[in-house]
């Protein structure tokens, strides 16, 4: 293994140790991230055969009023206040759209990190009986968010496009507000009654610059969406919606340190659906093309709750690459699910159902660029939720060895091993004597689960994606 690629793993791994939190109260956020972090000096192909959903169940959900006939957004904008520029939808995914795909860093540069991201969601409307599974996420598409708010009973707007649009704040708006009085459209039109957080000068409880009230910024610039799991019927993993209304936060932090590097993302889920979800599981799903997309390895730190992705050879070639300095890039659960209900310490904190009590990164699964039963999973059958609960397309365990199929030991977590040291499983030793795996075009998925995502509930996880 490459000498740099040892240091930059290493880094990335302190910068994620430093970030880390369990308690991202939203008000304290830039404190407590940079107070832990102070110290610091291809095209995609799915093989999937997508079936069409019957025109008969279309009209039922359709009938019932909780799926809607809106069209997808068509929002964006980058997230570009530091050393990134992230191109963000309002569809679920991330940074690809069908076109041009934006994880830029540096953003001055040419080279991407990640090639398309998203969130997913999953879970049983009865305890036990994976036939009642509900599922929202996608890969490339079609996406499974529409724009807007649900109401009480989990409707979606008659008219999504009217909410089809993402706002974007940054310090030095403020600053030039401040200075002249002079509002962006986004401050003016900031979407405080649709949850959008603000900071209340009079404490009055309604938005309105004239009274000092202004847009939460966190950080540099902060990013701020709404979107919904019933907007219209999924084309991908033609599920009945689970009634999820998901307020978007997106921001980073301009530093001389390597939070510069970082961006963040936080998604407030409101349960309006018309069932609890059992067996429950929030993913982050990405194809981290670290810049050449066809030799990468990808690991997880269990002690961490990091995804990562690195270079599997010494000079990451092509016109996309990054030459023979690659960095390395991983996701961070900085606040997972609350499970403070369950009877389970889950946290293994020798404490049960304390306060804030919550699950970070619990599976970690990688699968290829292929159509085998490690590969790209049809989101129309099980295999989505398979992923997430740490099994294959098959709905076998994973096992500890080799590429982890077929072994005889089950584990949650693929490539688990230090690739620095090569101590225990790694791409860089997959068999215990050093074999190392084929670098190549790797997607990924960690998942915190599982847990009850009740009715009227409210979850909110916070993740971060590091560079180094």
């Amino acid at each position: 293994m490459r000498t740099i690629s040892r240091v930059t793993i290493a880094l990335l791994l302190l910068t994620c140790l430093t970030q880390g939190s369990d308690t991202f109260a939203q008000r304290q956020l830039e404190e407590v991230i940079y107070s832990k972090t102070s110290s610091l000096a291809s095209s995609a192909n799915n093989d999937d055969k997508k079936k069409s959903m019957p025109q008969a169940r279309i009209d039922k959900l359709r009938k019932s009023g909780n799926v809607g006939t809106c069209d997808l957004g068509t929002a964006s904008e980058d997230l570009d206040g530091n050393n990134v520029r992230a191109r963000l939808f309002n569809n679920g995914g991330l940074f690809w759209n069908g076109s041009g795909n934006v994880y830029t860093v540096p953003k001055t540069g040419f080279a991407n990190s990640i090639f398309a991201s998203g969130i997913w969601i999953a879970g049983l409307t009865t305890a036990g009986d994976i036939n009642t599974y509900r599922f929202a996420g996608t890969t490339y598409g079609p996406w499974e968010f529409w724009p807007g708010p649900l109401d009480a009973n989990g409707n979606p707007p008659a008219d999504c496009s009217v909410y089809d649009r993402i706002f974007k704040v940054t310090r030095t708006d403020l600053q030039e507000f401040a200075a002249s009085g002079t509002a962006t459209a986004d401050m003016t039109d900031w979407p405080a009654d649709l949850g959008a957080p603000f900071v209340d000068a009079n404490e009055d409880g309604v938005y309105n610059l004239g009274d000092g009230d202004l847009p939460e910024v966190i950080g540099e610039q902060t990013a701020w969406w709404v979107m919904n799991d019933a907007g219209n019927v999924k084309g991908d993993s033609q599920s009945d919606p689970i009634g999820l209304e998901i307020q978007v936060t997106a921001f980073g932090f301009r530093t001389a340190d390597d939070l510069n590097n970082t961006t963040f993302y936080k998604y407030k889920m409101i349960h309006k659906g018309d069932a609890d979800l059992y067996d429950a599981y929030f993913g982050i799903w990405s194809d981290p093309d670290l810049g050449d997309a066809s030799d990468d390895f990808v690991g997880a730190d269990t002690t961490l709750g990091l995804g990562f992705v690195y270079n599997g050879d010494d000079n990451d070639g092509g016109a996309d690459g990054y030459g023979d300095r690659p960095p390395a890039l991983g996701y961070d659960f900085f606040q997972g699910p609350l499970v403070n209900d369950d009877g389970i310490d889950n946290d293994k904190d020798g404490e049960i159902d304390e306060d804030n009590e919550r699950i970070g990164m619990t599976r970690f699964v990688y699968y290829n660029n292929d159509s085998s039963v490690l590969g790209n999973p049809s989101l129309d059958t099980q295999e989505g939720y398979n992923y997430l609960r740490g099994r294959w397309r098959d709905g076998s365990f994973m096992t500890e060895g080799g590429n982890g199929f077929g072994g005889t030991t089950p584990t949650n977590y693929i490539f688990p091993g230090d690739p620095v040291t090569q101590s225990y499983w790694s791409e860089e030793n997959t068999d215990g004597a050093g074999a190392r795996n084929t670098p190549a075009d790797r997607r990924f998925l960690l998942s915190a689960g599982p847990f009850t995502l009740k009715r009227g509930s409210v979850q909110e996880i916070v993740y971060g994606v590091v560079w180094a």
